[in-house]
């Protein structure tokens, strides 16, 4: 394990390309070559810090989200492009993110989504999708896909934005998944990992007692779906086709965080880390 980034507090959101990792942190964002570990800028963009702040990003634009205000940036310099109020209370906060070639879709606590043309960062529409909120939403192909609070898996056609079908995977919050080829792999409240048939819907295997408390999934890596718990400080590996528990490390962590795989190395940031932390995954 080693450090990526080093700073002052903890990081609640970050995106990594060849050279540079982008993080907020603070009360403000921060470029830093990965390389050599310099902080190449920073701007100050919150009046206090924060930990449910978080970020996406394409190749041009980072979009942050804090409570319900959406923020967009020139990835390079850092100027504001745009600032939207997206809701009016913490009961109309943005949850979940997904960008594509041409729109950023942001999740509102009221089950709301909202569909923003990331070229003139205008609303095209606000279509209500869900009757809670849905924590977390991927792209995939013409379809968007997300979960909610009431543990459902909700299908969504872009090209309307109107839902296609919802499945019900739990009695309990679903609070993150992530997409291999034609499958999905989603962490449930009920401490359940769910393998799921992106085509039909179709639970095809579930892994019970995943973790003792929360979890999220991270990714997928050679044969391996990763899972990360942060209140119980560790990360696991299964094999991603039987859910069969492979090996765990266990590692300091606390209460919530990001994770990111890049190439063989998963970046982790938690809130009693004081930047970003690394694992090279060869040596698994």
């Amino acid at each position: 394990m080693n450090y990526l980034v080093n700073l002052e507090k903890c990081v609640t959101g970050f995106c990594i390309d060849n050279q540079f990792v982008d993080c907020i942190s603070n009360e403000s964002v921060y470029k830093i070559d990965k390389h050599t570990k310099e902080i190449i800028y920073s701007k100050k963009l919150f009046k206090k810090e924060g930990f449910s702040r978080n970020l996406v990003a394409n190749n041009k634009l980072l979009f942050i989200r804090d409570f319900y205000t959406l923020y967009i940036m020139d990835k390079n310099n850092y100027s504001i492009l745009s600032i939207l109020q997206l809701g009016n209370d913490l009961s109309s906060d943005i949850c979940g993110m997904a960008i594509d070639e041409n729109n950023i879709y942001t999740c509102m606590r009221n089950g709301a989504i909202n569909v923003i043309d990331i070229k003139n960062f205008t609303i095209q529409e606000i279509n209500h999708i869900s009757s809670t909120s849905i924590w977390d939403l991927h792209s995939y192909n013409d379809i968007l896909v997300g979960v909610n609070v009431s543990g459902e898996l909700l299908y969504i056609n872009k090209a309307n934005m109107e839902l296609i079908k919802s499945i019900s995977l739990s009695k309990q919050n679903i609070g993150s998944f992530i997409i291999d080829m034609h499958n999905i792999y989603a962490a449930g409240q009920d401490k359940i990992l769910y393998l799921v048939d992106i085509e039909s819907g179709k639970c095809i295997s579930k892994k019970r007692n995943a973790h003792k408390r929360m979890f999220d999934c991270v990714g997928i890596y050679n044969n391996y779906i990763i899972t990360i718990s942060y209140p119980c400080s560790e990360i696991t590996f299964w094999n991603k086709e039987t859910l069969e528990l492979e090996s765990t490390i266990n590692t300091p962590l606390k209460l919530s965080g990001r994770t990111m795989i890049e190439n063989d190395t998963l970046h982790i940031a938690s809130r009693n880390i004081n930047g970003i932390i690394s694992f090279d995954l060869k040596n698994i």
